[in-house]
């Protein structure tokens, strides 16, 4: 069971959402948790252009986008581990 749980995206989330970088001095970057070794993580705009891969491969179940420099809208983010995948989206106010 404990192997389940580790390659497993049913908890994974992003946050803060939405992300204030020039309004909240805490939003320094969106962090990706609850995510299984070996997953990647692509961010598209609305329009379906790549902004962004990362990766999580140390174990943590953590990933860091530091999204500061991204201009403000909306966000496609699409988790993915070879087994299953999980969307979600997120907000950037500036």
């Amino acid at each position: 069971m404990l192997g389940e749980t580790q390659s497993s995206l049913q908890n994974a989330y992003a946050y803060p959402v939405p992300f204030r970088p020039n309004s909240d001095p805490s939003h320094k970057h969106i962090t990706f948790t609850g995510l299984s070794a070996q997953t990647t993580i692509k961010i598209y705009t609305i329009t379906g252009e790549l902004v962004a891969t990362i990766h999580e491969s140390d174990g943590d179940g953590m990933c860091i986008w530091d999204a500061r420099g991204a201009a403000s809208g909306m966000y496609i983010y699409r988790i993915d581990n070879n087994r299953e995948h999980k969307t979600g989206h997120l907000l950037i106010v500036k």
